[in-house]
């Protein structure tokens, strides 16, 4: 979800053999990676109402995006519509101190920056597991998974 030019499923394509899908709001995105990435299918559209099939999902992952999403609690609600019992979710998103954050979420009306924290409790509030939460300097990245 909110896959840009398609770059991060172009590197995990290459590491392991996947059938990708990439989603994003931007239809310029869309054309670019299909244009670098004919091997998997990408389509313009809303996290919010996500083109896939209930438990169709092995994986679904949003890479430097979730603080984008206008309405984060109907993507984590379509994330977890989509993904097969036992899936995991990946979220990797902007990890900023306080007063960035706060600077952020005011002057751009709330940018959705949160802390890793309220990330986390947010999508275990949505039934999902967590599995681990890495912490770089400024990279926050959490794995989920959807119950059995």
């Amino acid at each position: 979800m909110g896959c840009g030019t398609g770059t991060v499923l172009s590197f995990i394509g290459r590491q392991k053999k996947i059938c990708g899908f990439g989603l994003d709001v931007s239809e310029n995105m869309i054309a670019i990676a299909k244009e670098k990435n004919p091997n998997y299918q990408f389509v313009s559209g809303d996290c919010a109402s996500l083109p896939y099939a209930d438990e169709s999902m092995d994986v679904v992952m949003a890479c430097m995006a979730y603080h984008h999403f206008p309405d984060q609690e109907r993507f984590r609600s379509e994330a977890m519509r989509v993904l097969k019992p036992g899936g995991s979710l990946y979220i990797s998103d902007p990890r900023f101190p306080l007063i960035v954050r706060w600077i952020f979420n005011t002057v751009f009306k709330d940018a959705g920056f949160r802390t890793t924290k309220k990330n986390g409790m947010d999508f275990e509030r949505s039934g999902f597991k967590t599995v681990s939460v890495t912490k770089d300097i400024y990279v926050q990245v959490l794995h989920f998974t959807k119950g059995k």
